[in-house]
């Protein structure tokens, strides 16, 4: 099978020999001139000069596009000569294939003459080119919804079952980058494209797999395609790819499967189809995108008491704190994400304890990857919903982290970082830690925070707020930073969503100080 999704640069464009004629290729416009020839073998050598030459170089293919060559390729793509339409099909999807997309790239015609190429009834040499072609248009926004308004969808789907497989691949491709638009992913599910999306991924060729799991990805952002994909079958099948032999593959499989679970009714049925065991094995394994990748799939399936329970069961506390030690931050962050979903148990937030979990996420927190920050706030703002684990963490440790938090540049996790607060105030005995004593400047930094214009964390820094007011000298301290003049600016405003807890955080202040 060759490799359709890119093209063979040639170190120059070598002179092309046509028969019974041998001419020198001099510059580009004799080229293009050429393509007028009546000759058809004159115009295939012109065609396939013109190919090699795009293929050679971006900067090549810009000249072309400049040059004006796709009106004559345009036309000699509907040639009656087989073979002239081939070597035309050929030098439109070598033209094309540019990062930032042309003017030239954007015209109707352009695309009415891909689609038509994309028939069944044409051969599949030409099916090929067409749908590399239209996977370079695709990149295009405005070209997604053309390509969709000209059936363009619907061409690509039937040709997910030619028996060739560089036309699976680029129809596949093509479609890949079409799922990249919304209404596109519920065109797939209009056209009846999810099935053979899936059966795709019983293809012999990597290549041909990795396109549909893209595809699969996408469409599993629409939650009716979801649905379908579970109804189909499609979640046993991802879960039996993850024991193929193709690791390079099974980053993919997780990052479906975990968009797949945000599904109810699939993070439900994912123990019964025996979906943990391998998912586990991954997480617990040496590759670093399969194991970042497969702790969010814990944390979706982590949606019910029952699922938390298996877990636990399966080993995945043990696992996922071993990934909040990775050196790969993106490993970490995805472990905090994890642990954060599992700790909405009692016993596996002691078994998280147990395991020294709250020391780890303060060490994470204290450190620079603003993602794992992000998260390790998030989890450890769970954790502290135990009032055993409150009892137990460092304070002086937890709270300079947490500080530091609060005036970070990143909205979540400020409101992340605030949750912490609040939930550790809500012992009487914690709720000093921001006091003037420990020097942070907590209580301050809340009060600069009520009056954020982002709403979330406005709400988050009042309810933390007020979760420590209960403890006078905090009372005192905010009262003297402005609190009351910030609350009641908040309290004020009926059209901020933060103004209920701007009202409690006050009346809260008021009564203890």
């Amino acid at each position: 099978m060759t490799d359709a999704s890119s093209s063979t640069p040639l170190s120059t464009a070598a002179p092309a020999v046509a028969s019974p004629t041998t001419f020198a290729i001099a510059d580009v416009k004799t080229l293009i001139l050429l393509l007028a020839s009546p000759d058809a073998p004159t115009c295939v050598t012109a065609l396939d000069a013109l190919t090699r030459l795009a293929e050679t170089a971006t900067r090549n293919r810009v000249q072309l596009l400049n040059a004006g060559v796709l009106t004559p390729l345009l036309g000699l793509a509907a040639s009656k000569d087989a073979s002239v339409k081939k070597a035309a099909a050929a030098c439109l999807a070598a033209t094309t294939e540019i990062g930032d997309i042309h003017p030239e790239m954007r015209r109707k015609d352009l695309l009415e003459r891909i689609i038509s190429l994309l028939a069944t009834d044409e051969a599949p040499e030409v099916q090929d080119e067409a749908a590399f072609a239209a996977a370079n248009l695709a990149k295009d926004f405005s070209n997604k919804t053309t390509i969709r308004n000209l059936g363009g969808m619907k061409a690509l789907i039937r040709l997910l079952e030619s028996p060739d497989p560089d036309v699976k691949k680029n129809s596949a491709l093509a479609l890949s980058i079409l799922l990249e638009d919304f209404t596109n992913r519920t065109e797939l599910r209009y056209l009846s494209g999810v099935v053979p999306l899936l059966e795709v991924l019983s293809s012999e060729f990597q290549e041909i797999q990795e396109n549909a799991l893209l595809c699969l990805i996408h469409a599993a952002g629409d939650y009716n395609n979801r649905i379908e994909i579970r109804q189909c079958n499609g979640i046993k099948r991802l879960i039996g790819m993850l024991s193929l032999d193709t690791p390079d593959l099974h980053h993919l499989v997780l990052t479906c499967l975990a968009n797949c679970l945000e599904e109810s009714e699939t993070a439900s049925m994912f123990p019964d189809i025996d979906g943990i065991g391998p998912v586990m094995r991954h997480v617990q394994g040496e590759g670093v995108k399969a194991k970042r990748n497969a702790a969010i799939v814990l944390a979706r399936v982590a949606r019910t008491e029952r699922n938390q329970n298996l877990l636990r069961e399966a080993g995945a506390v043990t696992a996922l704190t071993t990934c909040l030690s990775h050196a790969d931050a993106s490993v970490a962050s995805s472990a905090c994400i994890g642990v954060s979903a599992l700790a909405r148990s009692e016993m596996n937030q002691l078994e998280f304890l147990k395991q020294g979990v709250p020391e780890t996420l303060v060490r994470l927190m204290a450190g620079e990857d603003q993602s794992v920050c992000r998260q390790a706030a998030l989890a450890f703002s769970v954790l502290c919903l135990n009032a055993k684990v409150r009892s137990k963490i460092k304070l002086s440790d937890s709270l300079v982290a947490i500080v530091k938090l609060l005036q970070s540049d990143d909205a979540q996790t400020i409101i992340n970082a605030a949750e912490c607060v609040s939930n550790i105030a809500d012992d009487t005995d914690n709720q000093a830690v921001l006091s003037r004593d420990f020097k942070l400047d907590g209580i301050g930094k809340l009060v600069h925070l009520i009056v954020s214009k982002d709403v979330e964390v406005a709400r988050a820094a009042a309810y933390a707020l007020s979760a420590a007011a209960p403890h006078e000298p905090n009372s005192i301290e905010a009262c003297e930073r402005g609190a009351i003049e910030a609350l009641l600016t908040v309290s004020a405003d009926s059209s901020n969503k933060a103004a209920k807890f701007a009202k409690d955080a006050l009346d809260k202040l008021l009564n203890y100080s």
